[in-house]
C-alpha cells in the first residue's frame, strides 16, 4: 500500500491534484504473473474452498499454460474475444490468466444475466467462445443460453461447460501458443457493468482466497478464521453483512491486518467497526470506476483513522484528479463538483460506441465520473454522492450520502439507503429504506423523532420502509433505481412520476 502524498496545485487553491510520478511498468499481465511464479514457486497462489482447490504459484502457472494451449486449440488468437459467465471458481482465474497469456480479450458476463441480457452481450461483444457452468442452485445456464441464441446471428463458435468433459477435452487437445507480440496497451478485458466498481490492487506474491461461489457472509468469516487471512476486501454491504452475522463473535480475526473497502460509498460508522471489530488497523478505502481501472484515489495504511474513515484517499500515482464546477471550471478547494480524472488508468473506450465514449471522456482526456466530491487542502477527496442521485425537494438540494451518514449514527440501524421519489407538489421528496440491526425494532415515528432538531426539516424522510435487504447486483452493488420503482408502484406515485418526467 502506497504512502506517497499527492502534488496539490496551489494556484488560487483549486481542487486539482496529481499523484506521485513513478515509472509505469511495461510488463503484460502474463509477464508479471510469470515473474511472480518464478520468484515464489512454492508459495500458495490460490485457494478455492468450495472446490477444495489449493495451488502453489508453480502449479497455477502450469494450469494456466495448459488452459492457454486449450484456447489456442479452439483457434482463438490475439484480439479474439472469449466470454466467461460464471461465479467464483478456479476456472475463472485460469481463464483470466490464460487469455492474458494468449492476448485474447476476456469478456465478463454477469452471472445474474438472463436470456434477454445474454443475447445482447453475445451480439455486442463478438465473442467466439463462452465458458460457463451448466447450472447452479439459482438457474440452468444451459437453458438460458439456448434461449438467448434462438434466432440470433452471433460469432459464437465454441461453448465450453466447466466441470465437464468439455473442459477436459479443451485442455487435453491444446495447440502451441502463438509467439506474437502482446503489448501492455492491448485490451485485455471488457466489462459490461451496471454501476461503479473499484478494483483491488494486487500484492505481488500474495495468495488469493475464494470462500464461496458468490458472496456468503458466513463462508467469508469461516475462511478468514480457518485460513488465517491477512487482508480482506469487498463492498460496504458485504462488510455490513459480516459484522451483523449472528455467528460473528465466534470467529478469530486477529490474523487480519489490512484490506480494501471499495465499490460504493463507505459509511463512516461501518469503517470504524471494521477497523476495531475485525482487527483491520490498516484498512483502506479505494475509489474508482470500471472505466478507470484500477482506481482513482486511495488512502494509505499510514493515514490516520480519521483520514481513512472520512475520505477516499488521494490521487494514485501517475493520476490527475480535479473537481469540476457546474460551469465547467476547476472548483476551489472545499467546493463540491464532479470528480474527473486523467491518466493511464482511463479506459480505451466503450466497445464499438464512440458516442458514449465521447460523453464520458472529454477531448482533453478527462473521464467524467458523474460522482460529486470535494477536495480538502491536504489533497484528500470526499465523495458526496452521485450527481444523478441528488434530490431536489421544493428547490432544496438534498444529497443522499449526507443523510445516510447521519442515519448510520442511529443505534438501531444496520444499513440505510436514501432515494428521491416523485411528489406532485414538491417535485421530489425523500424516502428511506432501512435495515435494522438483528433483534432491534423501530417505527417510522422513531426514525423521524431521531431526525428532528438534528437535521433540516426538509431532509427528514417522508417515506420510511423497513426491509431485510436491499435489491443488489450479483457483486453487492445497491440498485437504487429498483427501490424507486417499488416506492412509485406501492405508494401510487405514478401520476407524480409522469409530471416529473414531462
Amino acid at each position: 500500500m502506497r504512502s506517497e502524498q499527492p502534488v496539490v496545485k496551489q494556484t488560487r487553491m483549486l481542487s486539482y491534484a496529481r499523484g506521485p510520478e513513478t515509472p509505469l511498468l511495461t510488463d503484460t499481465i502474463h509477464q508479471a504473473f510469470a515473474k511472480t511464479a518464478a520468484r515464489v514457486p512454492q508459495k500458495t497462489a490460490l485457494i478455492v474452498r468450495h472446490q477444495s482447490v489449493r495451488l502453489t504459484f508453480e502449479h497455477l502457472a502450469a494450469e494456466v499454460e495448459r488452459t492457454a494451449r486449450g484456447l489456442a486449440g479452439l483457434g482463438l488468437r490475439c484480439d479474439d474475444r472469449a466470454g466467461v459467465w460464471s461465479t467464483n471458481c478456479v476456472e475463472w482465474v485460469l481463464l483470466h490468466l490464460a487469455c492474458a497469456r494468449l492476448g485474447v480479450v476476456l469478456v465478463n458476463v454477469n452471472p445474474a444475466y438472463r436470456a434477454h441480457e445474454l443475447s445482447y452481450i453475445l451480439r455486442k461483444s463478438r465473442m467466439r467462445a463462452l465458458f460457463l457452468w451448466e447450472k447452479d442452485t439459482r438457474c440452468s445456464y444451459r437453458s438460458i443460453l439456448e434461449e438467448a441464441r434462438v434466432g440470433q446471428e452471433t460469432e459464437l463458435k465454441h461453448v465450453v461447460y466447466c466441470g465437464t468433459d468439455d473442459w477436459a477435452s479443451m485442455v487435453s487437445n491444446g495447440a502451441d501458443v502463438p509467439s506474437g507480440e502482446i503489448s501492455p496497451d492491448n485490451v485485455t478485458n471488457i466489462q459490461y457493468t451496471s454501476g461503479t466498481s473499484g478494483s483491488p490492487k494486487g500484492v505481488s506474491g500474495a495468495g488469493m482466497l475464494l470462500p464461496a461461489p458468490t458472496f456468503d457472509a458466513l463462508a467469508t468469516l469461516q475462511a478468514i478464521h480457518s485460513e488465517r487471512a491477512t487482508a480482506i476486501y469487498g463492498v460496504p454491504t458485504m462488510f455490513i453483512a459480516e459484522l451483523g452475522h449472528p455467528e460473528f463473535g465466534r470467529f478469530d480475526f486477529t490474523s487480519l491486518r489490512t484490506g480494501v473497502m471499495a465499490g460504493a460509498p463507505c459509511p463512516i460508522e461501518v469503517m470504524k467497526r471494521v477497523v476495531h471489530e475485525m482487527h483491520c488497523p490498516q484498512m483502506t478505502i479505494m475509489y474508482g470506476q470500471t472505466e478507470s481501472s484500477p482506481v482513482i484515489t486511495m488512502s494509505s495504511v499510514d493515514d490516520s483513522v480519521d483520514r481513512r474513515v472520512s475520505t477516499v484517499g488521494c490521487a494514485c500515482p501517475n493520476t490527475e484528479v480535479r473537481i469540476v464546477s457546474a460551469g465547467g471550471d476547476t472548483a476551489p478547494i472545499g467546493e463540491q463538483g464532479e470528480l474527473c480524472t486523467r491518466g493511464y488508468l482511463v479506459m480505451k473506450g466503450y466497445d464499438d460506441d464512440p458516442q458514449a465514449t465521447a460523453k464520458a471522456v472529454d477531448p482533453d482526456g478527462w473521464l467524467h465520473t458523474g460522482d460529486l466530491a470535494t477536495m480538502r487542502d491536504d489533497g484528500y477527496f470526499r465523495i458526496t454522492g452521485r450527481s444523478k442521485d441528488m434530490i431536489i425537494r421544493g428547490g432544496e438540494n438534498i444529497y443522499p450520502r449526507e443523510l445516510e451518514e447521519f442515519l448510520y449514527t442511529h443505534p438501531k440501524i444496520a444499513d440505510v439507503q436514501i432515494i428521491g421519489v416523485p411528489d406532485a407538489k414538491l417535485g421530489e421528496t425523500v424516502a428511506a429504506w432501512i435495515c435494522l440491526k438483528s433483534g432491534e425494532a423501530a417505527t417510522e415515528d422513531d426514525i423521524r423523532d431521531f431526525c428532528r432538531g438534528k437535521i433540516a426539516h426538509f431532509k427528514i424522510p417522508q417515506y420510511i420502509r423497513f426491509v431485510g435487504q436491499f435489491p443488489m447486483t450479483v457483486t453487492g452493488k445497491i440498485q437504487k433505481f429498483r427501490m424507486r420503482e417499488v416506492e412509485i408502484r406501492e405508494r401510487g406515485l405514478e401520476d407524480a412520476a409522469e409530471i416529473q418526467t414531462a
